[in-house]
C-alpha cells in the first residue's frame, strides 16, 4: 500500500507540469460564456426577444442555487419572449420570488445593455406547479405597466395555432 502511495505521488509530480487546467487556457478564456459558431443577430432579426432586467438595468438572473442537489444553474443573461402587447414569457427560475418594483422588460434592443424601450413590470405570474428543485413547469409570464408598441423591432412571437388554446 505504501509503495502504491509513493508511486502515485511520483507520477503526479512527474506529470504535474504537463497537465493543464483547461479553464485556464487562453482559448477557454476567449470563448468562455460565448456561443461557439454563432453569428451576431441583425437589428430586428428577433423582434420577439425581450431582456429581463432589474430597475438598475442589470440582467437579474445570475447563479441560481439548488440547495438540495447542490447544482448551479447559470443564466447570466435571461431573455424573454413577447406574447402580447402587455405580456412577456420567461423562465420561472429567474422570476421566482422577484418583486415587480425591481423588474423591467426591455424590448427592441439590439445591444445587451443599451437601446430598446423600457417597460416596468406590473405583475409576475409563475406557473402554479413550478418546482425550483426539479425545474418542472419552468415558465412564467410578466405583465408590463405600459403596452408595447409593435414595430419592425418589437413583435409578438409567432406561435403555431395547434399549440395555442382557443378557449
Amino acid at each position: 500500500m505504501f509503495r502504491l502511495l509513493i508511486a502515485s505521488i511520483l507520477v503526479t509530480v512527474a506529470f504535474g507540469g504537463v497537465v493543464q487546467d483547461a479553464t485556464q487556457s487562453e482559448e477557454y478564456m476567449n470563448w468562455s460564456g460565448r456561443i461557439v459558431g454563432g453569428q451576431t443577430a441583425e437589428p430586428g432579426q428577433f423582434p420577439y426577444q425581450a431582456s429581463m432586467r432589474s430597475s438598475g438595468n442589470a440582467h437579474f438572473c445570475g447563479n441560481y442555487q439548488f440547495f438540495l442537489i447542490n447544482w448551479n444553474l447559470k443564466c447570466d443573461l435571461i431573455g424573454g419572449f413577447i406574447l402580447t402587447n402587455n405580456w412577456v414569457g420567461c423562465a420561472a427560475h429567474c422570476t421566482n420570488n422577484r418583486l415587480v418594483a425591481n423588474t423591467i422588460v426591455v424590448v427592441g434592443a439590439h445591444h445587451r445593455v443599451t437601446g430598446g424601450i423600457t417597460h416596468p413590470a406590473s405583475q409576475i405570474v409563475n406557473h402554479p406547479s413550478f418546482s425550483p428543485i426539479t425545474l418542472a413547469h419552468d415558465i412564467s409570464v410578466i405583465r408590463t405597466q405600459t403596452p408595447m408598441v409593435f414595430t419592425t423591432t418589437v413583435q409578438p412571437i409567432a406561435l403555431e395555432h395547434e399549440f395555442v388554446a382557443t378557449h
